[in-house]
């Protein structure tokens, strides 16, 4: 009796160990051994190895999803700042936007059409895209040709990052190798300044708007590009302010079909979206999801008109069901011909009944 009671004690006692032992979590190695250790990324586990201030960004983190600089993008930056990357201490705070919260892996991000998440500890956002279906493409890695992701990340000063490959864990949580470091959003005027919008913030000079936008919270620029204002023409606060929606924020995950949003004009803003391309009162955004510090710009390609009612271009997305014919007069021979032969089809469904 007590030795079979003890060789069952003892038996759920291996189970139980054996249960113990099959749901720890599995081990990883930390990020900096990761890096160095896969290829196109050891120039990252380098840098990690070198900058100990930077590295200790990353050691103590958990659950995050990092989106590390190949060796060819971060040779293309340190080419482009004279290799500051190296030594100047501001690239903490870089080093730091490089990452979210939370783990995203590839599958994640293609289900998800478009998603936003906060980076790193300065809170900025960033919005990750999905875009297999149209701009997939291959890219030249060193000696390697790579087919990519299909996802870009967009992030400070119009900068888009595309995703070459990923999903590589690491104790910190999971590395994406990305083609361009992400930039940390700067206020409107500075972002205007680098990325083609010099008719626009010109517009916001003319009217005083540019400070107050600057140091506002939460602002939407609907910005039409350089080029789509009319030669010699300047556009007064209304027309200025109805490309703008104060206190939102609105990124792309934002922005659903049939939205009605009200500008700081107070007029409508009607939203749109057509084979995954965003328009705005039936004006087509061509760049969309431009990080700023306090908000985001979507690029358009030329100026909102402003419009009472929802515009015709809805339409595009929509099944039109057309009204029924009403008679007037004598109808043609075929036309009573396809009207018996309906009347006898519903007939004969009638009496089968």
């Amino acid at each position: 009796m007590f030795k079979s009671l003890s060789l069952f004690t003892l038996l759920l006692a291996s189970a139980s160990s054996v249960t113990s032992t099959d749901a720890e979590a599995p081990k990883y190695l930390d990020i900096k051994a990761v890096c160095k250790q896969t290829p196109k990324l050891g120039l990252f586990g380098q840098l990690l190895e070198e900058r100990p201030d930077i590295y200790a960004a990353y050691v103590d983190l958990e659950d995050k999803t990092f989106y590390l600089p190949s060796d060819d993008a971060l040779n293309a930056y340190y080419a482009a700042t004279g290799n500051i990357f190296r030594r100047a201490v501001d690239d903490v705070a870089k080093a730091s936007y490089q990452y979210v919260n939370g783990q995203v892996d590839l599958n994640t991000a293609r289900e998800k059409k478009r998603l936003a998440q906060k980076s790193g500890d300065n809170k900025n956002t960033v919005v990750i895209s999905n875009n297999a279906s149209r701009r997939k493409r291959q890219l030249q890695l060193g000696n390697d040709t790579v087919t990519t992701a299909g996802i870009t990340v967009s992030t400070g000063l119009g900068t888009k990052s595309e995703i070459l490959f990923g999903d590589i864990q690491c104790t910190q949580g999971l590395i994406q190798v990305v083609d361009t470091l992400f930039e940390i959003p700067v206020p409107i005027i500075e972002t205007l300044d680098c990325t083609d919008g010099s008719e626009f913030l010109s517009a916001l000079k003319d009217t005083d708007l540019a400070n107050t936008y600057n140091e506002m919270g939460n602002v939407t620029f609907f910005m039409p590009q350089d080029g789509s204002f009319e030669a010699n023409s300047t556009m007064d606060c209304a027309s200025v302010q109805r490309h703008v929606v104060e206190n939102q924020a609105l990124y792309t995950p934002d922005l659903k079909d049939g939205d009605v949003i009200e500008s700081a004009s107070g007029e409508n803003l009607y939203v749109n979206i057509l084979d995954d391309e965003f328009y705005m009162n039936c004006v087509r955004v061509i760049k969309s999801d431009n990080i700023v510090s306090n908000g985001v710009i979507h690029t358009l390609e030329k100026v909102i008109e402003p419009m009472s009612a929802p515009p015709s271009c809805w339409a595009k997305n929509t099944t039109v069901v057309p009204p029924p014919v009403k008679f007037t007069g004598s109808a043609s021979t075929n036309q009573v011909g396809r009207m018996l032969a309906i009347v006898g089809s519903l007939t004969a469904l009638f009496f089968a009944l």
